[in-house]
This record gives C-alpha cells, structure tokens and sequence, in this order.
C-alpha cells in the first residue's frame, strides 16, 4: 500500500508518507471510510508500540508530518491501516521511515538505511553540508566519486541501500533521509574487499551474525577518532548499525541478505 516518503518543506522539516488508495476505496465494495497512520520510534516488522497520530478521510493518498524531519533527531516509523464501515482495519505489509544520523567534519563513513523515491547522490545527501563523496565499487574494482565543486561530477551519480559512501562533511550537519523500509536487501559481495551498507534497523545484528552468514575474513567500521584512514577492525562482539558504511573483506564470491525483523 505505501509508495514512498518523502523530506518535505521549505526547510525539509516535514515527513510525506504517500500511499495506494485501498481497493474498497471508490470501488469494489467501497466500505472504506478513511486511513490512520501509526507512528513509532522505535522498528518493529508487525508495528508494535506506534501509536496512531492521524485519522484522515477515504480518498486521501498522503500524510504530513508535521516538524519530524530535518531538525529532529529522532528516528519515526510509519504504518497505515485502511478502515471500514465496521472498524475493521487492513494495514500496508511495508512501513515508510525518516532517520537521521548526525555528522561531524571531515571524513564520514555513511549509508542509507531507507530505499528512495530518488537516488540522485545530490538529493539524497541534500541535508549535509558537503563539497565529496566517494564509494569503492569491488565488482569495478576501481572507486567512484562525486565532486560538487567540479564541472563535471564524477562517475558516482546514485546511491542506494546496500552502498556504504565515504563522504567530505563541510561543517556539522544531519544526514536525514526518509524513504521506505527494505523487509531486505541482497548485497553481493566479491572476493576482496567490498563497501557496503547496513540497511536494517535490527539494533542487535552482530559482527558474529554476519561472520556465520557469510565467509567474511575481516570487517572494518567507522571511527571518527582515528584520523587517518577513519577506520577500526570489529570484533565478534560489535553490532552493525543502520546509517553506517562497513569494509567487508571476503575469501570468496558470497551473497549477504540484510533483513529488517
């Protein structure tokens, strides 16, 4: 049922959440008579704990969230439920997201945990204030960059869910996306080293996780104190989190499903 999410405002203050109008909405038996919109800050797969912060009439296709974009630093989580003339509730199988992490300057290592209506790298990172990104694509084997200042740009036009993204962060900014949530997402990962996201918001998949998933000889993650590659080996121990780049380094081709539980 959900379509997409959306920044939206002068200052992409707002969240949009669009959706599908329901089959019996208009049509078929037409005992639609309007959406609630639930709300959570915390992910959950069957919506657990959000709590309804609308009621809008049938015919109605989107919601506006007013002051939960950029500027807020919580993470929200959206489910709409279609209702009838008996209250009965349908609800959509997929949730739409805002996420917000914050960056300081200098090198960050970053990714997107929410799948975009557009992947233009510019409109993506259009909360950051940044002049550089780049990413290492391994089945290219060769890096990839986006230059704002240069005529032309680079080869690094798009990002999406399974890339992690270096990027050059002018002053302290947000990085604030929303998107829909990914139930998964199939990264493939080449012998060698690979850059990769986490688009999932399971807070407890660990290091060890992905080491019995995958024949995965070394990963390497983010640190902002260790200038001056940025970068430190985890340990079984260590969970990845959503909005951040990993170094995957592979014996062999393997195939790593990301899932949203």
């Amino acid at each position: 049922m959900l379509l997409h999410a959306n920044l939206s405002g002068s200052g992409l203050e707002n969240v949009t959440v669009k959706w599908n109008l329901s089959s019996d909405d208009g049509t078929g038996q037409d005992s639609v008579v309007g959406y609630f919109i639930y709300r959570g800050t915390t992910y959950d797969v069957d919506a657990v704990g959000y709590q309804p912060v609308a009621t809008v009439p049938s015919g109605t296709i989107e919601y506006n969230d007013d002051m939960t974009g950029e500027g807020d630093p919580s993470n929200y989580f959206y489910q709409i439920c279609a209702v009838d003339l008996n209250n009965l509730t349908n609800c959509s199988a997929n949730q739409a997201g805002k996420f917000t992490r914050s960056l300081l300057n200098g090198p960050n290592l970053v990714s997107i945990p929410l799948i975009q209506s557009d992947n233009n790298i510019e409109t993506v990172l259009q909360t950051l204030k940044w002049d550089k990104a780049w990413t290492y694509d391994s089945s290219a084997q060769k890096w990839k960059s986006h230059t704002l200042f240069k005529p032309y740009k680079g080869e690094l036009e798009e990002m999406n869910t399974s890339m992690g993204i270096w990027v050059n962060v002018m002053q302290p900014s947000n990085l604030t996306v929303a998107g829909i949530v990914p139930t998964s997402t199939s990264i493939y990962l080449h012998a060698g080293w690979n850059l990769v996201g986490f688009p999932s918001f399971n807070v407890s998949y660990a290091v060890s996780d992905l080491k019995a998933t995958v024949g995965v000889e070394r990963i390497e993650g983010f640190e902002a104190l260790t200038p001056p590659y940025f970068l430190r080996a985890l340990t079984d121990g260590d969970v990845l989190q959503a909005g951040f780049g990993y170094w995957v380094k592979m014996l062999s081709d393997g195939s790593w499903t990301v899932v949203n539980s």
